[in-house]
């Protein structure tokens, strides 16, 4: 059994002991620890070096140089020399021929879009600090929080120059960080920020409300306009601007009784965070790795610990019609494979909402049209890991997707996969 840390865990005295950290999930699928992982499980490489496997994602040891003069250690993803060099077309199952797209051109045209692949990280002590400029809901606490664990102010910081060691890894192991981040998936448009915007706002912008305030008439004049607010955001269906805006999202009855797509609605959290998964239905933004490590933006439904066993409320279809449903664990025969409906997880690219659990959707239409808009073959799409974006609600939030999940109704039976 390896030495195995969560990215989130490791430290600058991990990358002192080993320089070299990969991906557990992408290169030991065949050992008997892999189950006992997650994607963003490393452990430090034992092999020789420079590292030059391409099959997954390699952490490699890194020294950043910032405006000032100020060195600190930390880590960086050695990436291939040709990185944005497009996937060979393909043609599909319906005799389209599809030209993929480079990573550039996936990421807002822009060259600079490696340094999303780079995944430039410092330490701080033994804290790791990221560049993500974030989505723009998170986005004033998130340079906040940088800015006050580095101590320094943007003009001292940026721009900041990282470099590896060439005898650790073959590729591009440096770079340059004019500012942080944000380059979406499938996106026209790119952001590189100092964030002095942020900094120079007035502090009390930032102050959340107190939840354990007292209530008085202002206080429920903003809860109804809240309420009238979310009323006036409910959405059907979800969209990647709908998180961009609102980063939580819930479910809720609309008392429609005729139609059982317009049954229920998606609306804006508003209170208090985490959102607990056990009282609501809740979705957050998710971000999904595939197997070629290529990542895309999506979101998921957060399911409570005891999900498999959770009997769902009953579909009152008219007065004299009501349907209970059983747990999951009874209606596919106790297979963990059923985990992926309560998550019902959703991928975004090129304008659409690309989904896996099948349900009552034909599951080759579903196939065709996520390969023709992917532009990848199966071997370099799956397994897809997804990752919930944390803090935002309690439960499970994370997981892996095997293939298209095809069920058969009342049958008792696992679903099954297909690619």
């Amino acid at each position: 059994m390896p030495e195995m840390k969560q990215e989130r865990d490791l430290t600058a005295a991990d990358f002192q002991r080993h320089p070299v950290w990969i991906g557990v999930h992408n290169f030991d699928s065949d050992e008997p620890w892999y189950e006992q992982a997650d994607e963003e499980t490393y452990r430090p490489w034992t092999g020789s070096l420079p590292f030059a496997d391409d099959r997954g994602i390699a952490l490699i040891a890194a020294c950043f140089s910032l405006a000032d003069g100020s060195v600190y250690p930390g880590y960086c993803t050695a990436v291939r020399e040709n990185w944005d060099a497009p996937a060979s077309a393909y043609t599909t199952l319906g005799g389209t021929q599809v030209i993929p797209q480079s990573w550039s051109e996936m990421h807002g045209v822009a060259k600079l879009s490696i340094l999303a692949l780079q995944n430039p990280t410092l330490f701080v002590g033994n804290r790791p600090v990221d560049f993500h400029l974030c989505i723009p809901e998170r986005r004033r606490k998130a340079v906040r929080d940088f800015y006050a664990t580095i101590q320094k102010n943007p003009s001292e910081v940026f721009p900041i120059s990282f470099v590896a060691d060439p005898g650790l890894a073959v590729g591009i192991v440096s770079g340059r960080l004019d500012g942080l981040f944000y380059f979406p998936m499938g996106g026209s448009r790119f952001e590189i920020d100092r964030g002095e915007s942020f900094l120079q706002e007035h502090a009390a912008a930032a102050i959340p409300h107190d939840a354990d305030a007292p209530e008085g008439p202002g206080a429920q004049s903003s809860r109804a306009q809240l309420t009238d607010a979310s009323e006036t955001e409910s959405r059907t269906e979800l969209t990647l601007d709908d998180f961009l805006r609102n980063p939580v999202w819930v479910v809720v009855p609309t008392g429609e009784t005729k139609s059982l797509k317009k049954r229920f609605k998606f609306v804006p959290w508003n209170g208090p965070l985490p959102v607990d998964a056990e009282k609501h239905d809740v979705r957050i933004p998710a971000t999904f790795t595939l197997r070629d490590g290529s990542k895309y933006e999506g979101y998921v439904r957060v399911v409570p610990e005891n999900w498999a066993d959770v009997i769902p409320a009953p579909l009152i279809l008219s007065q004299d019609t009501v349907i209970q449903t059983k747990s999951p664990r009874v209606r596919y025969g106790g297979s963990l494979l059923a985990i992926i409906g309560e998550h019902r997880p959703f991928i975004f690219a090129d304008g659409k909402r690309l989904q896996f659990w099948c349900g009552i959707k034909d599951p080759d239409d579903l196939r065709r049209e996520f390969y023709q808009i992917i532009a990848k073959k199966p071997d370099a799409v799956f397994p897809i890991h997804f990752q919930g974006a944390t803090g935002l609600a309690t439960g499970i939030a994370s997981g892996k997707i095997e293939g298209f999940y095809e069920i058969v109704w009342a049958t008792g039976k696992a679903p099954r996969i297909v690619r």
